[in-house]
């Protein structure tokens, strides 16, 4: 099959929906408060909102997937990307492994929405 660009918007489109329905599951199971905010500027997927650490003008800690790299693993960006940790866990990891997995690093670098509970 040769592709074309609409067999690959096709493909990104059925990507990102992945991206968003794991965001969802995901955020859910997480033990504090993060919702879930989609990225217009970039992404175009749901990411998961860790909180900001500075003021309201400065950039939060997010989680999430980005649908145009591969492989499709979950990323946390500290400071809207000043840092970031990669996880071992891709798309189709189950989401109880990946939010246990966010608890932990996001709780040892200290993301503001880690330091609360639901």
């Amino acid at each position: 099959m040769i592709d074309t660009d609409e067999n690959l918007d096709e493909r990104r489109e059925i990507r990102m929906d992945k991206v968003d329905e794991a965001a969802r599951a995901v955020a859910a199971l997480l033990p504090f408060p993060a919702p879930l905010e989609a990225d217009m500027g970039g992404t175009f997927t749901f990411q998961i909102d860790l909180g900001c650490r500075g003021g309201q003008d400065d950039p939060h800690d997010m989680v999430g997937i980005d649908p145009d790299y591969e492989p499709l693993v979950w990323m946390i960006d500290i400071n809207g990307g000043e840092y970031q940790i990669t996880a071992p866990h891709d798309l189709d990891t189950d989401p109880a492994t990946v939010a246990q997995w966010i608890t932990e690093h996001a709780r040892a670098a200290r993301c503001p929405a880690a330091t609360t509970q639901r």
